[in-house]
C-alpha cells in the first residue's frame, strides 16, 4: 500500500475520504464554518436526487453535481432535528428526519454507514442544551416582538417587519399609528391611521410596496 492511500484510508470517514479528489468533498471543505467539522460521508437519494452528505458537529451540508455540472448545495442545522425515524432494509435503509420546519427524507442509505451516522447524529440532538438555541431564541423574539406590534397597532413591513414606511410621499409617524385606525394590510401587517385613505404603504428598508 502506498504512501496516498494509507493517508486516504486514515482519513477516510464512512464512504469517502477527506482527502478525496471529488468535486463535492472539495466543496464541503469549502463551506464549512469556523470551528466546524466533517465528522462522517454518506450518500444518499434526497428529493428525489443523489447527494453527498456530510454530518458535521454543526449541521448536514448536502452536495449534488447537476448534468451541467454544476453543484448545488443544500444544509440543515442539527439543532433543528426532533426526530429520526429509521426504516432499515437488508442493504440499504430510509431515514426521516422530523425538523422543525418539515420532515426530510433520505433514503438508499448504505447500512455499512448507517449506524455511525445515525450515533453521530444522535449524540449532538440528545446532548444539546434544553434551552433554545440560538436561531430558536431569535425566532421566539421575533414572534413576541410582532405580537407586541400588534397589541400597539404599530404598523411594520409584512416582508421584512420594519416599521419604518412611508405612505406615498409623507413618513407614516408611529404616533399616528397607535391612535389613528387599524387595518390589517396584505399578509397580517398592521397599518394604523390609514383606514380612511387608498394608495401604497412602502418599506423604507426592504422597499416592498402593498396596496391598501
Amino acid at each position: 500500500m502506498g504512501f496516498l492511500d494509507s493517508l486516504n484510508n486514515k482519513n477516510k470517514l464512512g464512504k469517502y475520504s477527506l482527502e478525496s479528489d471529488k468535486v463535492e468533498i472539495i466543496k464541503i471543505k469549502e463551506v464549512l464554518k469556523e470551528q466546524e467539522e466533517c465528522l462522517w460521508f454518506i450518500s444518499s437519494s434526497v428529493f428525489n436526487k443523489i447527494w453527498i452528505v456530510s454530518v458535521t458537529n454543526m449541521r448536514l451540508i448536502l452536495v449534488r453535481k447537476k448534468l451541467n455540472k454544476e453543484l448545488e448545495i443544500k444544509s440543515f442545522f442539527i439543532d433543528e432535528i426532533n426526530e429520526i425515524d429509521v426504516q432499515k432494509g437488508s442493504l440499504l435503509s430510509k431515514l426521516v428526519l422530523k425538523m422543525n420546519n418539515a420532515n426530510i427524507e433520505f433514503s438508499n442509505v448504505e447500512n455499512l454507514y448507517l449506524d455511525k451516522f445515525l450515533e453521530l447524529l444522535n449524540t449532538q440532538i440528545n446532548t444539546r442544551p434544553k434551552e433554545l438555541s440560538k436561531r430558536q431564541a431569535e425566532k421566539q423574539y421575533e414572534k413576541e416582538r410582532l405580537e407586541q406590534l400588534k397589541r400597539d397597532k404599530i404598523p411594520y413591513c409584512p416582508k421584512c417587519h420594519s416599521t419604518s414606511l412611508t405612505y406615498q410621499n409623507k413618513k407614516l409617524s408611529i404616533g399616528r399609528a397607535v391612535t389613528g385606525g387599524v387595518l390589517l394590510g396584505g399578509v397580517g401587517a398592521v397599518v394604523g391611521g390609514l383606514s380612511s385613505k387608498k394608495g401604497y404603504v412602502k418599506c423604507l428598508n426592504c422597499g416592498h410596496k402593498w396596496k391598501l
